[in-house]
């Protein structure tokens, strides 16, 4: 089912299906879709390059996957998917968990959460180089403008004070880039209406400011989930909450999808549809 849905339409660069692939032209996608026996686990991965659309994106993948070989000293049997379907083209990657040996796999959580990241941006700078430092400084911090919980805001949990007051000279005490990280996002959450400047160099947020960017979020998930089914209309859709009793309704369903591509879970099943209060109940 994953499989399916990874190969969906829409997803390739000229729009056409997903297309399976493996380590070499060798690789067959019905063999790799087969049952194997004692597999207690697969592994899924999402990698997303930044500067994506100047890679050869399978050319990287396969790359990738031999120094991974490498690093766990196993064959692997594993599998991917290119997809442009958003603004940054990213690669599903299935490992099945059993390797090429036939032995059980198992991965270890710090090279899935950290050394697996480093050896793709080792790969991608390789291949483009290293970014120019005038594009570093110009371009968008990640997260600063995102309408939703982000990482920065979690970082702002941590340094506010009593009154939700956050010190700016707290803020440029921080290491690296993080406090021009968090006073940017500052500037940005002003916009939203979730912050305020105060005097003395001080930034107030409002009550309630990390429900509310977590309620945009979900908004901006649900648009980001239609629109490639309903098109400009999904603004006009909104979220029936299950947890809360509703009457009865009657429709017509226009898309299907899952909810988490990482995943592949159909309890997250996406249903879309025009729907109307049903008379008489």
């Amino acid at each position: 089912m994953h499989l399916e849905y990874l190969e969906r339409d829409g997803v390739e660069r000229d729009g056409s299906p997903g297309r399976l692939y493996g380590a070499d032209e060798t690789f067959q996608r019905e063999e790799f879709r087969a049952p194997i026996e004692g597999e207690q686990r697969q592994f899924r991965f999402i990698v997303s390059p930044e500067d994506g659309d100047a890679l050869d994106l399978r050319a990287f993948t396969r790359r990738f996957m031999a120094q991974v070989e490498k690093d766990l000293g196993r064959r692997l049997i594993w599998a991917a998917v290119n997809h442009h379907n958003t603004d940054n083209p990213h690669i599903h990657i299935v490992v099945r968990g059993v390797d090429q040996d036939g032995a059980d796999l198992r991965i270890d959580r710090r090279y899935i959460s950290q050394e697996m990241r480093w050896r793709a941006r080792e790969l991608v700078t390789r291949e483009l180089g290293p970014r120019p430092e005038f594009e570093f400084s110009n371009r968008k911090m990640p997260g600063v403008e995102d309408e939703r919980l982000t990482d920065i805001d979690r970082l702002l949990v941590r340094r506010i004070g009593a009154g939700r007051v956050v010190s700016l000279p707290e803020l440029l005490s921080a290491p690296g880039d993080e406090g021009r990280r968090c006073i940017a996002r500052l500037h940005t959450l002003g916009q939203f209406g979730l912050a305020q400047e105060e005097p003395a160099g001080a930034w107030k947020l409002s009550e309630g400011w990390t429900d509310s960017l977590a309620r945009l979020g979900a908004q901006r998930d649900l648009l980001d989930r239609l629109h490639p089914i309903v098109g400009e209309k999904a603004v006009d859709y909104s979220r029936l909450d299950p947890s809360n009793p509703v009457p009865s309704f009657e429709g017509t369903v226009v898309g299907m999808g899952l909810d988490n591509e990482l995943t592949g879970g159909f309890k997250g099943r996406l249903r879309v549809g025009r729907l109307r209060r049903r008379t008489g109940t």
